[in-house]
């Protein structure tokens, strides 16, 4: 940084090439400060041209010694916004300790700009609708719709599983149906019953004993 005794006044040039281009400062609404840690001066009466802005920083506004940088603002309609800050000059108590002297204007160049970008698109939110098709909206209002939709197609019916091999629970107990017994007019005796199976079971002995096959 170049070193200048103070209360002389200096002459600055500043081109803005932020990113490598000629920034246009034409038609802008702009304030220009020489600021250190200290103090931070408003230059007024700065001509304008192209990417090119010029002042004289008068010694009487010189009021601290040490760094100053120049800082460029823009006035716009939702507040200022710092477009550049530009190490400028450093105030110094005596002539010795000066850097060599250079040209009649100090010259500052800006490669690197801190002039805020566009606003960043974020996601804002996904939706589907019922056939699939994916929606997604935009932090800034726009919104991108799915050409596909997002559902597969269906699958094939599965194969029949393999059968259990595990044996059921048992049945309830089963009983014997004993036949029933009557005498006829004619003194014989009659039986009858309910289960086919009972007719073979039972019989009835010369002696008129009732017997069970087993």
């Amino acid at each position: 940084m170049i070193k200048r005794r103070i209360h002389n006044p200096y002459s600055f040039a500043w081109g803005l090439t932020p990113g490598g281009a000629a920034l246009d400062l034409t038609g802008r609404e702009l304030r220009l400060f020489m600021a250190s840690p200290l103090d931070a001066v408003e230059i007024t009466g700065f001509q304008v041209e192209g990417n090119v802005i010029s002042w004289t920083w008068a010694g009487a506004d010189q009021k601290y010694l040490g760094k100053y940088d120049a800082v460029l603002v823009e006035v716009r309609e939702a507040g200022p916004v710092t477009i550049d800050t530009q190490a400028a000059i450093e105030l110094v108590a005596h002539s010795w300790e000066e850097t060599e002297l250079p040209a009649d204007v100090i010259e500052l160049t800006t490669a690197v700009s801190v002039i805020p970008g566009p606003p960043g698109r974020g996601i804002q939110g996904v939706t589907f609708d019922e056939e699939g098709h994916m929606t997604i909206t935009f932090t800034d209002g726009e919104t991108w719709t799915s050409e596909n939709s997002f559902i597969g197609p269906k699958g094939r019916p599965g194969n029949p599983g393999a059968d259990s091999t595990v044996p059921g629970p048992p049945g309830p107990a089963g009983g014997l149906l004993y036949p029933t017994f009557e005498v006829d007019a004619a003194m014989h005796l009659q039986m009858s019953d309910n289960d086919a199976a009972v007719e073979d079971r039972f019989e009835l002995d010369a002696d008129g004993h009732l017997n069970v096959n087993i």
